[in-house]
């Protein structure tokens, strides 16, 4: 975004519909509260995930993903939609966990996959670190067959 619109992109309302524009103001507004400068990097840190699931939605194919977000993943995704879902299906794998929601019912190695495959489209040696250190598969084959009192 940064390259495409300037370092003050998260400036720029006309790019954005009326929930992401809040949503940013809500970040900027964090960041003077505690007394940081609104810079490109921290705004974006400040941002929930589910404002980045929101800019791959059909709302934003013409303004935002043909005309920027493609770049990011060069080439190894031509499909917004199919990224779109999996991102949304991981946010809500993440809220789930953040509410302590059972999460047991779901395909948790699906899920693993689904992060596996995003982690790939931003970076390879990310994915490389996450397989090397990541015990969660280990985890998911100790996994009971039956959770107690359901």
């Amino acid at each position: 975004m940064s390259t495409a619109h300037g370092t003050r992109w998260f400036g720029t309302a006309r790019l954005l519909r009326p929930a992401q524009v809040s949503t940013l103001e809500r970040a900027v507004e964090h960041l003077r509260r505690v007394g940081k400068q609104p810079t490109a990097n921290r705004v974006v840190s400040e941002l929930p995930f589910g404002f980045w699931v929101a800019l791959f939605a059909n709302a934003y194919d013409t303004t935002i993903w043909r005309s920027d977000l493609y770049r990011i993943f060069a080439r190894r995704i031509k499909n917004r939609q199919g990224l779109h879902e999996t991102l949304d299906r991981l946010r809500t794998l993440r809220n789930r966990i953040a509410h302590h929601k059972p999460i047991f019912q779901r395909n948790l190695k699906d899920d693993y996959r689904r992060i596996r495959d995003v982690v790939e489209l931003l970076s390879e040696p990310a994915l490389l670190w996450l397989d090397h250190h990541s015990s969660t598969l280990d985890a998911l084959d100790v996994k009971p067959d039956a959770v107690l009192g359901s």
